[in-house]
């Protein structure tokens, strides 16, 4: 998060367990019906947020994500891929155009021991 950030301006995702990434010895079938799960969920999460706020969207904005798991820590250049099926979600509510570099910053990804899951934070960045 951003000191001095405006929380009501922030939104933050907490998923227990991971979405599934390329590494996951998963038939195709399974990865895709379980990516959709977690794209739903975050959409439906997301819309609620825009609802609570007068249907407000990001002009340009930055994502975060802290991901706990149990066994060896993730690579640092696998972290985002665990995001990109719940920002999918996010732009699909309508709350941010698009994930493309014109529209995000890239934050902070980082990796914690734990239990499986995952916390995304979508906050308004500077346009």
């Amino acid at each position: 998060m951003i000191k001095g950030a405006d929380m009501s301006r922030t939104l933050t995702l907490t998923f227990y367990g991971l979405p599934p990434v390329a590494n996951d010895r998963l038939g195709w079938r399974a990865k895709a019906e379980r990516i959709k799960t977690y794209r739903e969920s975050a959409r439906l999460r997301a819309q609620s947020w825009r609802n609570e706020h007068g249907g407000a969207t990001f002009a340009r904005y930055r994502v975060s994500a802290q991901i706990s798991t149990q066994g060896r820590p993730i690579d640092p250049t696998n972290r985002p891929e665990y995001v990109k099926p719940l920002l999918d979600g996010v732009v699909a509510a309508g709350l941010i155009a698009d994930d493309s570099e014109t529209y995000v910053e890239m934050g902070t990804f980082t990796h914690t021991r734990g239990p499986r899951g995952i916390t995304m934070v979508v906050e308004e960045a500077a346009v």
